[in-house]
């Protein structure tokens, strides 16, 4: 009768090690050389963002854009991402703020992998916005960065007067 006990446990643990090898195992994505151009973008520019997110069936990526200062995020996103021919993840994201108080944008990705979304937003990516001004953004400024920079010359030119009708009254 013990003879045929082990037999039964031993079996019992040959069935489960077999069932339990051939299990599918699915991994959750994962995200991969994540690029973004320009690097360092301005408030309201168009940015690109490329990503290599591996995965056993994915389906669709969507693409999270929050718009933020030092201390809350206020502007939020979602851009739907397309496969580009070399196998990355490709969205372009428009910036909406024009208050100038997006100091940052964060990112993050929606994945649908066989049927199942992964918000892959937990351990979102931060972006600096370039600062304003001048022909660094693109914006169309003038370059100069001190602002009101045209009154030196108004105030030497009212200066000049001054000297002038002075002079001819004096004579």
């Amino acid at each position: 009768m013990r003879y045929i006990e082990k037999k039964v446990l031993i079996m019992t643990f040959v069935v489960l090690g077999l069932y339990f090898s051939s299990a599918n195992v699915v991994a959750d994505p994962v995200v991969e050389n994540i690029s973004t151009d320009p690097t360092s973008p301005a408030p309201l520019s168009t940015i690109t963002v490329t990503a290599d997110i591996n995965g056993e069936d994915i389906s669709s990526v969507n693409l999270t854009v929050s718009e933020c200062d030092e201390t809350v995020c206020f502007i939020y996103n979602t851009y739907p991402m397309s496969k580009s021919e070399s196998g990355d993840w490709v969205a372009k994201a428009t910036l909406h703020d024009d208050s100038g108080r997006s100091t940052h944008i964060k990112y993050g990705f929606d994945v649908i992998d066989g049927g199942v979304i992964y918000p892959l937003t937990d351990s979102t990516w931060r972006v600096d916005l370039a600062a304003e001004n001048g022909d660094q953004n693109g914006n169309g400024g003038d370059g100069n960065s001190t602002p009101g920079f045209e009154i030196i010359y108004f105030l030497i030119a009212v200066s000049i007067g001054l000297l002038l009708h002075r002079n001819k009254r004096s004579r």
